[in-house]
């Protein structure tokens, strides 16, 4: 029982250490990290490099032989170097915002391959800032600093001048050496002034100047252009025979393009006037190409409008086929009231026969109330839509007195349909007028115009 127990003892310890370990480098990173976010990698490279290794080492040992007194205590001052150094980035950083950031800058323009020399210099003079600063002479970062942000500014344009011209230089030293100069001397000048422009525009720094990189490219284009001229000069220079070969390949590639075109070639006149017939060629070409946009155009713009008639017809079928079964469903309900639901195209009509108000009174009566409901529960389904109420009596009588009962009437009726079938006021309207199609006193006719606005969901 005992050597079990005593095993798992060991275990616990065991255990325990190795977590403690985990706890201890847990935080060496954390420090790592906040040393970084500060930039102290940069500020004190030499120290933060120097501790990571170290760090890097003692992980390696930890696994390969545990945690021993000794490496626990590697740990502690390894903990206590990394959380000064900490200490001291977040202190430095203020200083050091301005070279880091013109540094940054460098390095993105690649400073540290195509201009290492100045980089190194600044990266000495920053060194010096740091030991400075270490030293709590802050009172003479100044020098040091400045001198950095400069030697990082001259390594970024001799970065980004070697860039754009170290590929030409080459072309060009190539050309040269193969007597450019004398052979091909038009396109040398060209590239020479070409190469003049953009020296120049880096001269003045001016490194987001719209025309650089389009100068740069021609110069890039031109300096191949240079050195494949030069080549072939120098073949017909050695070789009288090279320019005969020379002129037969380009023959051979304008009739290769000529098949291409569905042209006969005569070179008894010469290249130019072979590639005139090219020209001529490509010309017609374009403007069959022009034709057929222009056609493609048009089509598109037919296709576009159909497409739009095609939907429109679609809407409004949808629409049409809507109300239909809106309309089915409103004569169902007043199915064997006498009312009747009628599609006149832009609105529907409900018409009333047969209420009856008592000699010169507008208050409906209750044996009506079930007919209106009925009424209201049919205007439910066109929600959202505008309605007029038109309601119409007997005339007769003083004219006045007849249009005014009649609106009376009209609004008694307009609010108790309201108010069953909730309708806002900005939708429903009420109109009473004496009609001579009604001949019998008292009797009224309601006919509930109830326009197609929209598309109804119910």
């Amino acid at each position: 029982m005992r050597p079990v127990i005593f095993f798992y003892i060991g275990l616990i310890i065991v255990t325990a250490l190795v977590a403690q370990a985990e706890l201890s480098f847990k935080q060496l990173d954390r420090l790592i990290v906040s040393i970084r976010e500060n930039r102290g990698d940069v500020i004190f490279a030499d120290e933060f490099y120097q501790y990571k290794d170290e760090v890097e080492k003692l992980r390696d040992e930890l696994a390969a032989r545990g945690l021993t007194p000794d490496l626990r205590e590697k740990a502690q001052k390894l903990f206590t170097e990394l959380r000064k150094l900490s200490e001291q980035s977040k202190e430095a950083l203020p200083f050091f915002v301005r070279v880091l950031s013109v540094r940054d800058l460098a390095l993105l323009d690649g400073a540290e391959d195509f201009a290492s020399e100045y980089f190194q210099n600044g990266e000495e003079q920053l060194r010096e800032a740091a030991r400075l600063f270490r030293r709590h002479k802050t009172g003479q970062l100044k020098k040091p600093l400045e001198a950095a942000i400069r030697y990082y500014k001259l390594a970024q344009f001799e970065a980004l001048r070697n860039k754009l011209l170290s590929e030409v230089r080459i072309l060009i030293q190539e050309s040269r050496d193969l007597g450019a100069e004398k052979l091909v001397p038009k396109t040398f000048r060209r590239v020479q002034r070409l190469y003049s422009e953009v020296e120049k525009i880096l001269q003045k720094k001016q490194y987001n100047a719209s025309d650089l990189q389009e100068k740069a490219d021609r110069l890039a284009e031109e300096s191949q252009h240079l050195l494949y001229l030069a080549q072939i000069a120098r073949q017909v220079d050695r070789d009288p025979t090279a320019l005969e070969n020379w002129i037969l390949q380009l023959e051979e590639s304008i009739r290769q393009l000529d098949d291409l075109l569905e042209i006969q070639p005569q070179f008894s006149q010469g290249i130019p006037e072979a590639l005139q017939t090219v020209r001529q060629a490509l010309e017609k070409q374009a403007e069959e190409n022009r034709d057929l946009r222009d056609e493609n155009t048009q089509l598109r713009d037919s296709l576009n409008v159909l497409q739009r008639r095609i939907l429109d017809l679609q809407n409004r079928l949808a629409v049409k086929k809507n109300w239909e079964q809106i309309i089915a469903r409103m004569r169902t309900e007043l199915k064997d009231t006498g009312a009747r639901v009628v599609d006149r195209g832009q609105t529907v009509v409900i018409r009333v026969n047969g209420l009856q108000f008592a000699p010169g009174r507008y208050d409906i009566p209750q044996k009506y109330y079930s007919l209106l409901e009925k009424v209201a529960r049919a205007l439910q389904y066109c929600s959202g839509q505008s309605i007029h109420l038109f309601l119409k009596q007997k005339a007769g009588g003083n004219p006045q007195y007849a249009r005014e009962l009649a609106q009376q009437r009209a609004l008694t009726v307009g609010l108790f349909l309201q108010s069953e079938a909730y309708i806002p006021d900005d939708q429903f309207t009420v109109e009473g007028m004496p009609s001579p199609d009604v001949p019998d006193e008292g009797h009224v006719i309601l006919e509930l115009v109830i326009s197609k606005n929209h598309l109804l969901e119910y």
